[in-house]
This record gives structure tokens, sequence and C-alpha cells, in this order.
């Protein structure tokens, strides 16, 4: 008899068992992206197109999404969050419910706003090279707005501004150090003032600086008042009013140097009509403006012994016969002798017709002082 084999028919393999054992072998050969038709994402994909809840085809997802989360840390501790974004971006595509997206995007987040705090911190400090390169890292964050990066730009661009300010201010106080206060012309403490005023215009350090310029010129007003030197004091004053820094101690100082000019005018006229040259009244009220005198009564009654004089005579016989004999003495009445400057006559201040009068405590005490 003859026996005949009996061949079994090949079992039949389901589609979605097919495409799950091709996505591994994909795996396997780590094709999770490309090439673009037989990669194992793509066959997971169509796995649950067929079986939305097939377990292979979400384990398998699950494993793509974990590997581009762990390229994404790598990039990101690299410093390199452009290729950190980029990974997660797949991660997420691939499986949006990993939980581990969260935790790579707040880390992102994190460290991106670090990179930026501390660009702003070094564009407070004026540090451009280490700005720069902080922002340069920080804008390869997604979540920071372009805005931000501007705004360090222009923290550190003012920076950069107000330290070349007080660099030329600096130069200002160096100026007023060495007496530049208003000469030369081109290159003097207040023409660097005014020019830095017309670039910057209302500043808190300039300012400051005009405050420390303006104490300096009123000194210097005071001590040439102080000396006679009424026109320079002027000149002074005016070169405050200039700095718009005007206040009670400049409106003093002007009042007290139109008085004391006042006074020198006065004795001057007095002076004409006791028969003085005015010049060489105002000469000798000019060479010791604040100095006291004391009156010696002689036969005639106009002549002045000035205080040291007086004190030579009481302590040096020889410089009291040599003082008597100058007072003795007649004035010569040749044109030669009619230049030599004569002292002054004492007068009261009812004699000269002035009923109210303040002293001009200002350039008298600057002349204390000096």
């Amino acid at each position: 008899a003859v026996v005949e084999a009996v061949v079994p028919a090949p079992a039949e393999v389901s589609p979605t068992a097919a495409l799950v054992a091709e996505a591994a072998l994909a795996m396997a050969e780590q094709r999770y992206l490309e090439p673009a038709d037989d990669n194992a994402r793509d066959r997971y994909r169509q796995v649950l197109s067929i079986e939305p809840d097939n377990p292979a085809a979400l384990r398998g997802l699950r494993l793509i999404s974990d590997s581009f989360i762990r390229d994404a840390e790598a990039a990101l501790r690299a410093g390199e969050p452009t290729a950190s974004t980029q990974a997660l971006q797949i991660a997420t595509e691939t499986d949006t419910s990993n939980p581990a997206i969260a935790l790579v995007r707040s880390l992102l987040v994190t460290e991106g706003d670090r990179q930026l705090a501390d660009a702003r911190s070094a564009a407070t400090a004026g540090d451009v090279t280490r700005t720069e390169a902080l922002l340069a890292v920080a804008e390869q964050f997604a979540h920071i707005d372009a805005g931000e990066l501007e705004q360090v730009r222009d923290t550190l661009a003012a920076r950069l501004r107000k330290d070349e300010l007080l660099g030329r201010i600096a130069v200002v106080d160096e100026h007023m150090v060495n007496g530049r206060l208003l000469a030369p012309e081109a290159d003097n403490a207040l023409t660097l003032l005014t020019e830095l005023t017309d670039t910057y215009g209302e500043n808190a350090d300039l300012d400051a600086a005009k405050e420390r310029l303006g104490g300096r010129l009123l000194s210097h007003a005071a001590i040439a008042s102080g000396a006679g030197e009424y026109e320079v004091a002027l000149e002074y004053l005016d070169a405050v009013d200039g700095l718009s820094i005007a206040g009670p101690d400049v409106a003093m100082a002007r009042s007290s140097l139109q008085t004391a000019m006042a006074e020198t005018t006065s004795v001057a006229a007095g002076t004409q009509e006791a028969g003085e040259p005015a010049s060489d009244a105002i000469a000798n009220s000019e060479m010791e403006p604040a100095t006291p005198v004391a009156l010696a009564a002689t036969a005639g009654g106009s002549e002045i012994v000035a205080a040291d004089d007086a004190a030579a005579m009481a302590e040096d016989p020889v410089a009291a016969e040599e003082l008597t004999t100058m007072a003795e003495e007649p004035v010569a009445e040749s044109p030669a002798a009619a230049v030599v400057p004569q002292r002054v006559r004492a007068r009261t201040l009812s004699e000269l017709g002035i009923e109210r009068f303040v002293a001009p405590f200002f350039p008298r005490s600057a002349r204390r002082r000096g």
C-alpha cells in the first residue's frame, strides 16, 4: 500500500504581526526615522492605524521617544540648546504621552532663563565679551523672546555710554584740580562740561560735576573779590550762572561783590571831593580793601597810620621817628611828587551819604582765609 505524506499548510501571518516584526528589525538596526519608507516609527504607526491598542506598537513608540529624550538631555548638558530642543520635539511627536518630555522641557526653560540672567548681569557690569557670548547661547532657547534679548543689549549700550561719560567727567575733574577752570579757552573744565551737556543732555553725573565746578568757581570769585580784582570775580560768577546751578550761594556772592564794588566807588568819589585824584583813590582802596587801620590824630587830621605801623612805633623808637618824620614832611607840589600815592583819609558812612549798609562778609572772609 502506498502511504502519502501530509504537508501542513503554512500558518497565516496577520498584517499587524508582520508590521511589528518589520518595526522590530528596524529598531535593532536603529532605523528609528530613516529611511522615510522603511523605519521603525512608521511601521509602529501603521500597526496602530489597524489596531490602536496594540501593546507592541505602543511600547515601540515609547522606546523611540525615550531615545530622543536622552539625546535632548545630552545636548543640553553639552551646551547645545538648539539640538536639545530639536530632539525633544521629535520625542514629543513620537509619543506625546511620555512623562519625561515635561521634565526635559522644564530643564530647557531653567537653563535658558539662567543664561539670560547671566547675560543681563554681564551687561550691567559693562562686560561686552561675556554679554555677547551669553546672549549667543540664550537666543538658542525657543522660549526666550527676542525682545528680552534686545533689552539686555540696551542695558549694555547704556552702561558703555555711562562709562564713556564718567571717563570724560574724570578729565573735567582733573582740569579742576589743575586750576584749568576757564582757561585755556578750548580745553578747560567749563568748556568740557558744556560740550558734555550738549551731548548727553540731563544727567545726574553731569549735575554733580557742575556742582563741583560751581563750588570751585565761587571760591575763586571770593579770592579775586578779596584781592580787589572785581572784573575777574565777575567772570567767575558769570561762569557759575552759565552752569545753570544758580542758588542762594551764587546770589549772595554776587550781592557781596556788588557791595564791595560800590564801596570802592564811593571811596574814590569821596577822595575826589577832598582833592585826591580818583585813580589814586581806587588804587589805594584796592590795595588793601579789607585791612583794618588805626587812625592817628595829627595836626591836619588827615593822616592814616596802618595798625601794623602803629605796633612798630610802639616797639621800635627808630621806626616811630621815621614814621613821624614822614607825617611831618610837607607834600611836594612838583609834578613828579604829585603822582606819589597818598594814604586815603578815613570817612564815615554818613559822610558818604550811606544810610543803610550790609558789610560784604563774603569777600572779607575770603581775604582772611587767603
